[in-house]
């Protein structure tokens, strides 16, 4: 599959000002500047789940990003550390990436939910 990025029928959109100049000015909710300190920008970085997702994550995080998403992550991914996983680092994981909602979890028979976490 072939995407074009720079399509010929879609006009350029020109702002009246440069986004950093935008970015700068517009405000974050104060409820989210309190659950992640550094969250300085009304936007934050998310990856393509299962393709880029990870590299993504990397790169925003070694350019100062505070908070990185991922839209799916399947639990055993998760539990079993994940392709990839030996390139992030781990003591960040620990510390800082505490946020995280899992969905339609079903135990195996004789397992406990999430592998006993």
């Amino acid at each position: 599959m072939s995407v074009n990025l720079i399509p010929s029928d879609v006009p350029a959109k020109h702002t009246a000002r440069p986004i950093g100049e935008i970015a700068r000015a517009a405000r974050v909710d104060p409820r989210v500047r309190a659950l992640v300190p550094g969250f300085d920008a009304p936007f934050f970085q998310a990856g393509l789940a299962g393709y880029s997702d990870a590299a993504m994550r990397l790169v925003a995080r070694r350019h100062g990003c505070p908070f990185c998403v991922t839209e799916a992550l399947l639990d055993r991914t998760l539990i079993n550390g994940g392709k990839g996983r030996e390139r992030e680092d781990p003591d960040l994981l620990a510390t800082e990436c505490g946020l995280g909602e899992i969905e339609g979890n079903t135990p195996f028979a004789g397992e406990t939910v999430h592998g006993g976490l």
